[in-house]
């Protein structure tokens, strides 16, 4: 059973949304909020062990060679930005999954679009945490105005293909061998795309 406990947005200074959300599921206890610079070592453990429990994430756990002060550096320029917005899911105060708004790029007739990504720790999947959190990132994305959300998916990553589509994405490309794997093998993505309200 979901219990949503309180859930706010608002501005500090012009500059960024904060994002508060908590609840509760099956007893668990959780917490959406913006990512901040005391999470930045907590966050390089977690993008090692999500690389090595994912196939379908950008880089290799070996490849992640993020340096603590270069963690810090990415929080404050999110914390920041006027466009972009990292947040986190914590889970009975465990870092349990991360969700981005970033731009396409930072030029006007790109404005409009931006791109969406999220990331769980296996141990939650499937348990109404990545849903959670990858709608309050749309909800985010609608406050900083992007009328088009964007993403890409590795095209057998059913799960999150039936969760893209839930949320109202559409398919509208394929970009083959979009991955190579170290066995040699590839891996096709899709294009996926959600036309926010105006």
């Amino acid at each position: 059973k979901k219990k949503t406990a309180f859930r706010s947005f608002f501005r500090i200074g012009g500059i960024m949304i904060i994002v508060k959300k908590e609840g509760n599921i099956h007893r668990n206890h959780y917490e959406i909020r913006n990512a901040c610079v005391s999470d930045a070592e907590a966050l390089i453990t977690y993008l090692k062990v999500t690389s090595e429990e994912s196939k379908y994430l950008l880089r290799e756990r070996e490849e992640i060679h993020i340096t603590l002060e270069r963690e810090e550096a990415y929080l404050k320029q999110m914390e920041k930005s006027e466009k972009e917005v990292m947040l986190v899911i914590q889970v009975d105060g465990e870092l349990a999954g991360t969700g981005s708004i970033t731009m396409v790029a930072p030029y006007q007739r790109y404005a409009h679009r931006c791109q969406i990504a999220i990331a769980l720790l296996k141990k939650y999947w499937g348990q109404g945490y990545g849903s959670l959190l990858f709608q309050e990132l749309l909800t985010v994305a609608e406050q900083l105005q992007y009328e088009q959300v964007e993403l890409q998916v590795v095209s057998d990553n059913k799960v999150a293909i039936h969760l893209y589509q839930k949320m109202g994405f559409e398919i509208c490309g394929t970009i083959s061998n979009a991955m190579k794997y170290k066995d040699g093998s590839y891996a096709d993505e899709y294009v996926m795309i959600k036309k926010q309200k105006k």
